[in-house]
């Protein structure tokens, strides 16, 4: 964002990794609250292989973690999508609508939609809705079931933690989500106004040298537009980002250093005369 030039790909992914970066540390804060519950509930219900798939997941996280700065943003997105997926399937195959994995398919539609396509969105939005169909029918018509009653779930206080502890973490991964977004928006915005300025400031110094400039047939001083006289460099300093070097061409340090002028063309002339005076005589031998 501090850059002087506007590059809209840089910005995009500065955008883009922050945002990753952010979620990747609310997952590790939020996946080791949630894993421990979740966990202390296995103890009471049974420890089943999706417990196994959350101990797997959660190291895969805090590997991802360490690494972070090693991963490219669509890469980190891609594996928080495939985590809250798989996380959402275990659960609400094993707990129906019981799992507090449900909301995980809320985080996964926000995520992707910042990463990409409207097309590809909308295509795994419908996959995962086509998902919770065909589970709730295998549900309703006893194709899966669970091992607990329904009853024993609802009254067991784990389930319930389970469920509010995961429901917080969805709220707070979907403010932290738009939070971030608009964020980044904002600075977005400020950058493309003051790249506006600093355009607009460019078009009024070009202007401002593009229009007529009243200047002294004598001392070629130029006439501002409050009335005074510049010398030329000065104008031209004052209305663009030009700097000057000074220098004297030949005919002006002819003119005003007669003498060294004259010693140094003679000079100049004798050492031409020497050179093909030299190579004619390496001609002849």
């Amino acid at each position: 964002m501090k850059s002087d030039t506007f590059d809209i790909s840089n910005l995009e992914y500065s955008i883009k990794n922050n945002f990753i970066e952010k979620m990747l540390f609310l997952w590790i804060i939020m996946g080791i609250l949630l894993y421990i519950i979740t966990e202390i509930r296995a103890l009471m219900i049974g420890w089943v292989i999706r417990d196994l798939i959350y101990t797997i997941l959660m190291a895969l996280i805090i590997i991802v973690f360490l690494f972070r700065k090693k991963i490219k943003p669509a890469h980190k997105a891609f594996f928080l999508i495939s985590i809250n997926l798989i996380i959402a399937v275990s659960g609400t195959v094993t707990l129906g609508m019981f799992a507090g994995g449900i909301f995980f398919f809320q985080l996964t539609a926000f995520i992707a939609a910042l990463f990409y396509s409207k097309k590809t969105v909308w295509t795994l939005i419908f996959i995962m809705i086509l998902y919770l169909t065909v589970l709730s029918y295998c549900f309703t018509t006893g194709i899966i079931s669970i091992k607990q009653s329904a009853e024993s779930l609802i009254r067991n206080p784990m389930i319930w933690v389970t469920f509010i502890s995961t429901l917080t973490g969805y709220f707070i991964f979907a403010s932290q989500i738009l939070i971030t977004y608009l964020h980044e928006i904002r600075q977005l915005l400020n950058e493309i106004s003051r790249q506006r300025d600093k355009l607009s400031k460019a078009m009024d110094e070009i202007n401002q040298l593009n229009k007529l400039l009243p200047i002294c047939a004598s001392c070629k001083k130029i006439k501002d537009d409050s009335g005074y006289w510049n010398k030329v460099e000065k104008y031209i300093e004052d209305h663009s980002g030009a700097t000057f070097t000074h220098g004297l061409c030949p005919d002006c340090a002819k003119k005003l250093y007669p003498d060294e002028y004259d010693d140094n063309e003679q000079k100049n002339r004798y050492s031409l005369s020497l050179f093909f005076q030299v190579a004619f005589c390496l001609l002849l031998w």
